[in-house]
Formats: C-alpha cells, structure tokens, sequence
C-alpha cells in the first residue's frame, strides 16, 4: 500500500498558482523536461534504482522530445499548431523539423521512434503482443537526448548536464524488460516515479508549478493500471483480457470493479468488517467526480491542445493537485483493501465476469 511512503512527505506544499498556466509547447515542454531531470537524479546516484522506473522513466524521455519537436515546428511555421500536434510519431515529426531520419531512429531507437508512444505506458499492444522482450540498453539514447535537449532547448529554459561515461551510470541505465510481466509490475514503476517527483518537491529541489502536469498525468494513469490491474486479479480467468486493456475510462472501469465488490461485502457474515467494507466503498464512490475530471482531461495534461487540435480548455485549480494526490491515495488504498482483504476473507471468488460489463 503506497500511502505508507507518504508519511516521509507529510506537509508537502502542492499549492499551484493557476495564472501561471500557458497552453504551448514551451510551457509543457519546460514542464516535462524537468519531472524528467528530476528522475536523472536519481538514476545519477547509480543505486540501481531507474530499473524499478524504467517504463515511467523512458515515457518521460520520449514524451519531452515530442514536445521539444512540436515547440521547434511551431516556432518554425506560420499556420495554427493543429497541423503539428495530431502526430505522435517521433520520426514523422523529426522528418519536419529537418532533421535526418535515419541518423535521429539511430540515436534515439530505444524511444520507438516509430510508434505513437504507448510501448511505455502499457504492457501489450491491440494484439496482446508485449511491447518489449530481453535487455534496453539506455546509456546511447539517453546521453544523445541530452544532448540534442541542449542544443533545441528554447531560450535555453532547460540545460541537463551529460552523463559522466562510466560502468556505473551505463549499469544503471540498463533495464530488465522480462522483469515487467504484470500491469501492477508497470504501476510499481509509476508508483516510484511520482514518489520521486514529490520528494523533489518536499526537498525544495523543484516547485508543485514546475511539473504539475506530469504529475497530474502520472497519477492518472497509474490509478488507470490500478484498476484494470485489480479486475484482472478477479476477473473470469478464460475471458478475453484485451477488452481491459482497451478501455482507459477511470469512470467507467471504477464502476464495473466496485460493482463486482458490493456483493461480495454483502456476503460478509462478520458485522465489523461488513460495516468497515461498506464505509470504504462509500469513500469511494466520492471519487467518482474527481476522476471524471481527470478523464475529461488525461489528454490536456499531456499536450496544449484537445484531441482535435484545438487549444485545451484545461485550466488548473489551485488544488488540484493536492486533490488528486488525495485521489490517488484514496484509490490505491480501497482497491488493495478490496482485492487482498475480501479475496483472503473468502468473499470473492475468482471467475466473476466483468468483460460483459466493460463490453456495454
């Protein structure tokens, strides 16, 4: 249970000063790159810790590219940024942007280049094909991201100092894809990845409005892997997972877990855990708005711009993020309570079938 870990960042300040939002590439840009220096700290330190992050981290590395590209097309054209901001294929946009397409799939192949970016958020494909097999060998695409930051940053915003070239820093930057068999091994990766994100900010390394967007991001989909995690644990064993696996709705996956959990609560013979059972799932029920919010939005904290190009709508309140910290929090707790306690209680039984549910 993850909420154990945040006594350490008790009192932490989330506070966001709303004024401060912009919606370009820049803005999101600046944002990203810095949750993304924050974790090369960590991986600086060499205690073999990025292999327990990897998938978050190498997210992060790809996501801030995309958007120092698209910031790069912007600046270099005249017309509305729609024309840029559909594509999330890496080399379409280096393609754009000048650059040699060959040299750039080269220098940055670990980031799957030519691909929408999903190889780093999810463990298959549509095809139920697992992304990545054997050994990532980082250190090359890593040290040529800096690189390449460095010299695109605008205005300079961002400068990440090279990686010292040794066995220990190109050690720590070697990840174990066969390690990550689970969605709940990926969560594990994003888990750690937000927890650093706060302890930056619980040290004052960073400010909640230096990487707010991020963060809001992370947390979404980490609780996202949550839940499809958790109705893996009780689902029909036979069923096709795949329609889990296609369905991002926090709303709609929440509802079909905790309609699979009521009747297992009513089940319960012992008063005290029955009255403590429906008390959570009451608890949970209130996080329905917030997460509604966050699905209207998991787009927009990732780019400036809808799904359509436009100009996002998103604007931040000044505690939201406090809120979906809580969120988080909340949720990790309740699924761990209802899959492990009721499971281990004998009060659910695995084969419930909840891809009819997720189907309608």
């Amino acid at each position: 249970m993850i909420i154990d870990d945040y006594e350490k960042v008790k009192g932490i300040d989330l506070t966001i000063n709303p004024t401060l939002h912009q919606r370009n590439w820049t803005y999101y840009y600046q944002q990203y790159i810095t949750a993304f220096s924050c974790l090369l700290d960590v991986s600086r330190s060499c205690n073999y810790q990025t292999n327990f992050r990897y998938m978050a981290f190498l997210f992060l590395m790809r996501h801030s590219l995309e958007l120092l590209l698209k910031n790069q097309l912007e600046q270099n054209q005249t017309g509305p940024i729609k024309s840029i901001s559909m594509s999330h294929n890496l080399l379409q946009l280096a393609d754009l942007a000048g650059e040699d397409k060959m040299v750039f799939e080269r220098d940055f192949n670990v980031l799957k280049c030519d691909s929408e970016g999903d190889c780093f958020r999810y463990l298959t494909d549509n095809n139920n094909v697992q992304y990545f097999t054997g050994t990532i060998d980082s250190f090359d695409t890593c040290q040529n991201f800096i690189l390449y930051n460095n010299l695109h940053s605008p205005g300079a915003l961002v400068k990440i100092p090279p990686l010292d070239d040794n066995k220990s820093i190109r050690n720590e930057l070697i990840f174990h894809s066969n390690e990550v068999r689970t969605l709940g091994i990926i969560t594990t990766h994003y888990d750690a990845t937000i927890f650093d994100l706060f302890l930056h900010i619980h040290s004052n390394k960073v400010s909640a409005n230096d990487i707010y967007l991020p963060l809001l991001f992370l947390i979404r989909h980490s609780v996202e892997l949550k839940i499809k995690f958790a109705l893996m644990n009780i689902g029909n064993e036979l069923s096709d997972k795949s329609v889990i696996t296609s369905c991002h709705s926090l709303n709609k996956l929440w509802n079909v877990f905790t309609s699979h959990i009521m009747p297992a609560i009513q089940n319960i013979t012992d008063q005290e855990l029955k009255n403590e059972s429906l008390g959570k799932c009451f608890q949970a029920e209130s996080l329905k708005e917030l997460m509604a919010v966050l699905d209207a939005n998991s787009f927009c904290f990732r780019f400036p711009v809808d799904r359509k190009g436009h100009l996002s709508s998103f604007k931040p309140t000044k505690h939201i993020l406090e809120e979906v910290k809580d969120l988080y929090l909340k949720a990790d707790s309740f699924l761990c309570f209802a899959v492990d306690v009721l499971f281990e209680g004998g009060y659910l039984t695995i084969g419930d079938d909840i891809i009819h549910d997720l189907m309608e």
